[in-house]
This record gives C-alpha cells, sequence and structure tokens, in this order.
C-alpha cells in the first residue's frame, strides 16, 4: 500500500486514477471481499486512493492488526538474531516502516523509537538533540555507517578515543608546565649536575698532570739504569 501510496502522491489526477484501477487487480480472498460490498458502498471507496485506502485499512487492518504491528516494532531491533549482517541502514528502514503501519506516531516519538531499538554505543555518535526529523536522522545513520557498524570501545562509559585526547591535552599541558614554571626541586637538580660535572673535570687535568710527572721520573731512572750498564760493560772488554 504504501508503494500506491507513493505513486498517487505525484498528483491529484492519479490519485483519483488509482482508486478506480487498484479494485479491478484484487485477486483471491481481496477480490471476494470486494465483490461483496454492495455497488454504493463500492462506489464511494473508489473515489480515490484515500477513500479505497481506508476502506481497506478498516477490513483488514483491524485492532488485533495494529497491535501485531505496534509489538513488531517494539521488538524490532538492530542486528537480531535473525538478521546478523543487517546495516544500521537496513535497521532503519525495517524499524521505520513498521513505525508507520502500527500507529500515527510523531515524528520526535519516531526518533525515539528508531534509537531505542538500537545499541546504547549509537547515542555517542549520533546526537539526537540536533535531530528533529527521521530523514535527519536517516541522514546521520548512514553518514556514520562504518563507526555504528564498528563503535569505539567504551570503559565506564567512556570511549577508547575520549581518553586518547584526554591522555594527550594531559601531556601538552603538563609539558608547558614544566617548560615555563620548572619546579624548585628541578632547578636545585640542574645546579647539582652541572657542579658536579666542573669539578669531576678539574680533578681529572690534575690527576693527568701528576701521571705525566711521575713518568717523567721513571723515564730519567731507566736512562740512567742503561748508562751504569754500559760503563760496566766496556770495563769487561778491556779487562
Amino acid at each position: 500500500m504504501e508503494s500506491v501510496t507513493n505513486l498517487g502522491e505525484w498528483s491529484p489526477i492519479v490519485w483519483k486514477q488509482l482508486g478506480e484501477l487498484v479494485p479491478t487487480r484484487f485477486k483471491g480472498k481481496a477480490k471476494s471481499w470486494w465483490q461483496s460490498l454492495p455497488l454504493e458502498r463500492r462506489r464511494l471507496a473508489s473515489t480515490n486512493w484515500g477513500t479505497l485506502r481506508a476502506k481497506i485499512g478498516s477490513y483488514y487492518m483491524d485492532r488485533v492488526w495494529q497491535d501485531k504491528q505496534k509489538l513488531k516494532a517494539k521488538n524490532c531491533t538492530y542486528c537480531n538474531s535473525t538478521c546478523l549482517r543487517e546495516k544500521p541502514t537496513d535497521y532503519f528502514l525495517q524499524k521505520f516502516r513498521l513505525l508507520r503501519t502500527a500507529k500515527n506516531y510523531t515524528e520526535s516519538e519516531m526518533i525515539m523509537s528508531i534509537m531505542d531499538g538500537a545499541p546504547q554505543s549509537w547515542n555517542s555518535i549520533i546526537d539526537t538533540s540536533l535531530i528533529y526529523t527521521t530523514v535527519q536522522l536517516q541522514d546521520k545513520i548512514k553518514f556514520h555507517e562504518e563507526a555504528l557498524i564498528n563503535p569505539p570501545t567504551v570503559i565506564g562509559g567512556v570511549s577508547d578515543i575520549e581518553r586518547r585526547l584526554r591522555h594527550a591535552r594531559k601531556g601538552a599541558k603538563q609539558a608547558k608546565a614544566n617548560f615555563i614554571n620548572p619546579s624548585t626541586e628541578y632547578i636545585a637538580a640542574q645546579e647539582e649536575y652541572e657542579e658536579a660535572y666542573l669539578n669531576a673535570d678539574t680533578d681529572g687535568e690534575d690527576g693527568d698532570n701528576g701521571d705525566i710527572d711521575k713518568g717523567d721520573e721513571a723515564d730519567e731512572e731507566i736512562e740512567e739504569g742503561d748508562q751504569e750498564a754500559d760503563k760496566n760493560d766496556a770495563k769487561d772488554h778491556l779487562n
């Protein structure tokens, strides 16, 4: 019926003609029901598609049918056990169709019902406070479809992306604080390090000079020993 309604909305002429043409396509039980009506009622019902649709609805879409549709719409949730490969856009269309046939929901009620059947993670991706029509909601679901299929991990109400952003901001603030206003302990430690480094360098130079002097003395002793040995060898040769 929805497809026929969409067709009739093209123009008033089409809307009127559908009221006359659709009954000629009835088959089976629908045809038997239509032919069972008095001629005058059939003429009134065939005035246009609106009157014919109302007549069909009053007979087939009774209170029991309406209650079943409401229950179906309420139980329709995203990725239920009967449709594991369902996409967010598929869920929207299915839920939207059930809601439209169940009762006259307002736009706000339909948006709320659609989001109620979706995972809680959708609320962190789609802000419904800025959405006023089901068309806007459908566009948002399509735009964020990949994120809705693979939502970010949420721990304690905070997603992993939010935690990373908070950690990055905290680290940036800490680094800025340390750079601009270093602590007293940090300055004292830096001064002690520089002083220790300078003292170590000075001690190293003194140690090196001492080692050189001792080395010179050792060389002189070795040279004197060599000269004494040469004299003794010369005496032995003459004798």
